[in-house]
């Protein structure tokens, strides 16, 4: 039988997911197997047993107030003064005395981080997660026991239920870093029932990994257990452009009740364009840009949502 504190979570969650109101059906009997709650009115039927406990419906997984719980960060060690960068760049020989104050007032840059020999997007993304689970274990960072169905707390390892990766750099044409990284959870917990995947692509991947990893929180897909999104990248630059390198990664933190909820509009603008891109057998490892094309690539981006706020698409 379930215990009283069961019955009183199940009932909290069937509250919460109706707004508040009473819930007209009659529950289900213990053990039975009934019709779910088809909130879309498509997509065929879906019928639900949860062992010998009361029915819940999916769409009362869905959880409130999901966002940003906690954001690790790593960086090298190793870095570049930016106000000995403008120095060197002032040179006559290089851009002149024009560029003082480019990087730090301009830009706000302080320094600039690079890797050592023995590190890559991977190691970093790692050393990010493996903090990430060792501070959730030292803080008492975990509230799994809130919505597991037995309330159950589970470990920091066993926590987890998404993982997304966000970068630029991919070092496998075919492998995810995100494979790499699930190393982790199989040798401290025998994990491995992680969703999740790569997101490949220039600014944008570790933000689009943020919102996927969200996205998951928010749905009825959602198990109860966190989300995070790393974002990993090592920038490299052309010798000309060295004030833009840098190296470091962020492991994110979602779940509901979050200290930074997400509730504003999102919108998304992806075209092609060949503004800025690492073509498969370049020479060199840095990027061909195009600084003042990725600028109006930009404004139009923001013109076409602005756009379409104003004037609706077309039935």
């Amino acid at each position: 039988m379930p215990s009283p504190m069961e019955e009183k979570m199940k009932a909290m969650l069937a509250l919460n997911a109706r707004g508040g109101k009473e819930d007209p059906k009659p529950t289900a009997k213990e053990g039975a197997m009934v019709l779910a709650d088809n909130p879309q009115g498509a997509g065929g039927e879906t019928w639900e047993m949860v062992g010998q406990q009361e029915l819940v419906p999916q769409q009362q997984r869905r959880s409130r107030n999901a966002g940003i719980h906690t954001i690790e960060i790593y960086y090298p060690q190793f870095y570049f003064d930016q106000v000995e960068m403008e120095e060197y760049d002032a040179a006559p020989e290089r851009y002149g005395p024009t560029v003082i104050g480019k990087y730090t007032k301009g830009i706000g840059q302080i320094e600039g981080r690079f890797p050592s020999d023995d590190e890559d997007p991977i190691s970093f993304a790692m050393t990010a997660v493996h903090r990430l689970l060792e501070r959730m274990q030292e803080k008492g960072i975990n509230e799994t026991g809130n919505y597991m169905p037995d309330g159950r707390t589970l470990s920091p390892w066993n926590a987890i239920g998404r993982l997304d990766v966000g970068t630029e750099s991919i070092t496998d044409r075919s492998k995810s870093m995100k494979s790499f990284i699930m190393d982790l959870f199989e040798r401290y917990a025998n994990e491995s029932n992680i969703e999740g995947v790569d997101q490949y692509n220039a600014c944008y991947g570790g933000q689009a990994a943020g919102l996927c990893t969200l996205s998951w929180v928010e749905s009825d897909r959602w198990d109860g257990r966190y989300g995070i999104a790393v974002a990993t990248d090592i920038s490299e630059a052309h010798p000309a452009f060295m004030a833009f390198a840098g190296a470091a990664a962020t492991a994110t933190l979602f779940y509901p009740d979050a200290p930074m909820s997400h509730h504003s509009q999102r919108a998304s603008c992806v075209l092609h364009r060949f503004d800025f891109c690492k073509p498969v057998g370049w020479h060199d490892m840095a990027p061909i840009t195009d600084g003042k094309y990725s600028v109006e690539c930009y404004l139009d981006a923001g013109a076409r949502r602005k756009g379409e706020r104003s004037a609706p698409r077309k039935a």
